[in-house]
C-alpha cells in the first residue's frame, strides 16, 4: 500500500453473514437439494466477498454426527475444516450471546441450539442468518435466509 492513497473497500467485501449448522452439512454431505445454493456461498466466503461467522455449537453438532456414525476421519477432517476455512469465524458461546439467547428462547418460543446460532449472528451483526430451519423467520432481530431448495 502506497502512503497518501487512498483504499476503497467494497460493501460487499464487508459483508457479515451468519450460517447455522444445516448450512455445513448439506455442503458436506453435497445434498442434491442445496449444493448449488452451499457451493456458492462456501465459494464467496472462500474468496473474502463474504465473511462468514457460526457458533461453535456448529462444530460441536458436526463432530457430533461424525462421531455418531463412528468415523474418525471425518471427526478430523470436519474439525480440521472449521478451524481453517478462510474468512469463517466460529464464535464462542459467551455471557454476551447468552443473555441474548435467552431472550430470544423466552420471546419467540425457540429451542436453545437454535437461539444460540441466531444470538451469535446478532452479536456479531451479521446482516442474515442462513438456515433451512422456517420457523426462526420468526425472529425479528435478523434476517433470516433459507436457501432455495431444487427439486
Amino acid at each position: 500500500m502506497t502512503p497518501g492513497r487512498t483504499v476503497r473497500v467494497t460493501a460487499e467485501r464487508q459483508r457479515i453473514v451468519a450460517l447455522d449448522t444445516n448450512i455445513f452439512i448439506y455442503h458436506f454431505e453435497e445434498n442434491p437439494a442445496y449444493v448449488s445454493f452451499t457451493e456458492g456461498l462456501f465459494e464467496k466466503i472462500e474468496s473474502g466477498r463474504l465473511r462468514a461467522v457460526t457458533s461453535v455449537l456448529t462444530l460441536h453438532e458436526i463432530l457430533t454426527g461424525a462421531r455418531k456414525a463412528g468415523d474418525a476421519r471425518l471427526v478430523t477432517l470436519y474439525r480440521d475444516l472449521l478451524g481453517s476455512f478462510p474468512n469463517l469465524s466460529m464464535v464462542p458461546f459467551d455471557a454476551d450471546v447468552a443473555e441474548t439467547s435467552s431472550d430470544l428462547c423466552a420471546r419467540y418460543g425457540i429451542r436453545t441450539p437454535d437461539a444460540i446460532q441466531v444470538a451469535t449472528a446478532i452479536r456479531q451483526k451479521a446482516e442474515a442468518f442462513f438456515t433451512n430451519d422456517e420457523r426462526l423467520a420468526i425472529v425479528k432481530e435478523i434476517k433470516v435466509t433459507v436457501p432455495p431448495r431444487k427439486g
